[in-house]
């Protein structure tokens, strides 16, 4: 059963280790709208020191345009602060969300393998 809130539709797994300086922030499920602030939170959250952020979304199974506004606005956060970032996805959907986009590139996305 579905919440109204939506709060069940996502999960969101941040790796990491202190003073390391790479992160992983692993989403899984449903990346839209109703979701887009519960990983802004996240990722907002991560520490200065990192230089390195991997947000894996190979386990997504809807990617908005406000997630992928989302994303946009983390690249740019990161850019600020000299930290580079990667996207991973694994299936045709998602690398064409972000292809079709013209985000793939700019976000530095991979296609890994399939979860």
């Amino acid at each position: 059963m579905r919440e109204p809130s939506g709060q069940l539709d996502l999960e969101i797994v941040v790796r990491g280790e202190i003073g390391h300086p790479r992160a992983e922030l692993r989403v899984a499920g449903e990346f839209d709208r109703l979701q887009v602030g519960r990983f802004d939170k996240a990722a907002t959250a991560l520490s200065e020191a990192i230089e390195q952020l991997t947000v894996d979304l190979s386990r997504t199974t809807i990617i908005d345009s406000a997630a992928l506004g989302s994303l946009v606005r983390l690249r740019h956060a990161l850019d600020r602060r000299g930290c580079t970032l990667r996207v991973v996805v694994a299936t045709p959907f998602q690398e064409t969300v972000l292809r079709v986009s013209g985000l793939f590139d700019f976000l530095g996305v991979e296609v890994g393998d399939r979860p």
